[in-house]
């Protein structure tokens, strides 16, 4: 009997041993009752992550890979894809994520044929604050501007916003939300009905998605000895003023040989008229956005051989002008004019020196917010630019003097740089909106000339201030 008791110990301690490991590998309360915590409950332990882990489980259930394809002729992969804040337009860009997009970028460059639009997602819910009728065309475009600076060409990339309310954002963040649509037509050869040419600058009528699926207005000028008809044509932002780069090479050609026909054709001049919607937003230093596209496409025209002193600006309001993808397809009109004579010409001198008078009885002076470069502008400031810019034009030999200042808050050298960066600001803008470059010279004086006291919020805003004077 007692050789039997051993035995019977050995097999109760193994029953209980093997009763302790079924309950803690089925119940998952083992690490619980080791703590010594017998009254929690086993699938809190089984379930619920410690609460330093719960950003790291979302973020990997969230995490997706980053695939761009171009049916056989390209692959880009990444482990993960980019993400955008809610509400926001600007990515998160892995360095991983950056150089799938480099590869996408030499793609691009590469296949001169291939155009890409970039579809960006965007929710209802979302709350747009950007300058483009909806967040989905802001991410397109700012993963665009990423795509140029790693060397894509900027005429092959379009964009266009897409409506989604089936995403979903994990921590408030979504992760994708671009989508890549490859095609074979470049951005130039969007083409329009050879019957209806129209003048160059269509009303841009379209169902918004993207710029591709508009008919681009063709470029036509017309004169005796002349005769342009170009299916491509230019395009420019709504609400902006600089036309989108690169032109065309249609359209540069285009501007070569109307170059060439007005040196041939010293009694022409060309009047270039901008055309703008009512529903813009005049961003410029001119009195209209339709003046301000004019004069910014006379830059390129001058560049291209034709003298400033024949090309005439003008605007035009459209007030059904729409805009296919936030564009405005085409913008300006092209027409060869007879050179003023005699009556027109006296007109224009009496204008001129009527300008000249009022710009040097009275030097402008542009403010700013405290360490900001932003510049305040109305109307009566546009009209004042409009007037100088046209005189700078017209009289070769004028200059300007643009003198950045600030009032006393921080220390005088950071000061001397700000008021250097307002006036620069203030130059390249200029510049921008047709004034010559070579004759405007910007300098700073910081906070060494108050026009004001800067004891009060009051004299200190005066004191913020950029100066241009006509010398």
């Amino acid at each position: 009997m007692r050789s039997i008791v051993p035995i019977l110990i050995l097999l109760l301690l193994g029953w209980l041993g093997l009763g302790t490991w079924w309950h803690y590998t089925h119940c998952g309360a083992g690490s619980q009752l080791l703590a010594g915590d017998k009254g929690a409950k086993p699938a809190a332990v089984a379930t619920t992550p410690p609460a330093d882990a719960k950003p790291a489980v979302a973020a990997a259930a969230a995490a997706k890979p980053l695939l761009i394809r171009d049916g056989s002729k390209f692959t880009a992969r990444a482990e993960e894809d980019f993400t955008f804040p809610r509400s926001n337009f600007k990515p998160n860009i892995p360095a991983k994520t950056e150089n799938a997009l480099r590869q996408l970028a030499a793609y691009l460059k590469n296949n001169p044929d291939r155009k890409l639009t970039l579809i960006g997602n965007y929710a209802g819910s979302e709350n747009n604050t950007t300058r483009f009728s909806n967040l989905g065309i802001a991410r397109a475009d700012d993963v665009k501007r990423k795509l140029v600076t790693l060397g894509a060409p900027e005429g092959q990339l379009q964009t266009a916003g897409r409506k989604n309310d089936g995403i979903e954002f994990k921590n408030n963040l979504l992760y994708g939300g671009i989508g890549y649509q490859f095609a074979n037509a470049p951005v130039a050869a969007a083409t329009a009905d050879a019957g209806n040419e129209g003048d160059g600058a269509g009303d841009g009528a379209g169902d918004g998605n993207a710029t591709a699926n508009v008919q681009l207005p063709p470029m036509v000028v017309t004169a005796p000895g002349l005769n342009i008809r170009e299916k491509a044509n230019i395009t420019f932002p709504k609400s902006g003023f600089e036309v989108d780069k690169p032109l065309p090479p249609q359209v540069q050609g285009a501007y070569k040989k109307m170059g060439d026909y007005m040196t041939k054709n010293p009694d022409k001049n060309l009047k270039v008229t901008g055309v703008y919607g009512k529903d813009e937003k005049n961003e410029s230093l001119l009195k209209t956005l339709g003046l301000a596209r004019a004069n910014n496409v006379k830059q390129e025209l001058i560049k291209s051989g034709v003298d400033s002193k024949q090309i005439e600006t003008a605007d035009k309001l459209r007030p059904n002008l729409q805009y296919p993808n936030d564009k405005v397809l085409g913008g300006v009109t092209y027409e060869v004019v007879d050179a003023p004579k005699d009556d027109a010409a006296n007109e224009a001198a009496a204008k001129l020196a009527q300008i000249e008078k009022d710009l040097k009885a009275s030097p402008r002076n542009l403010y700013f917010e405290t360490a900001k470069t932003q510049l305040i502008m109305d109307q009566d400031l546009r009209n004042y630019f409009t007037n100088l810019i046209y005189y700078m034009d017209k009289k070769g030999d004028v200059e300007v003097t643009v003198t950045g200042h600030t009032d006393n808050v921080g220390n005088e050298e950071s000061n001397m740089k700000y008021g250097a960066g307002r006036a620069k600001f203030v130059k390249d803008y200029m510049v921008k909106n047709g004034a010559p470059n070579a004759r405007i010279k910007s300098s700073s004086k910081g906070e060494s000339a108050p026009i004001a006291t800067n004891d009060t919020n009051e004299g200190k805003a005066k004191n913020r201030r950029v100066e241009v004077r006509l010398k």
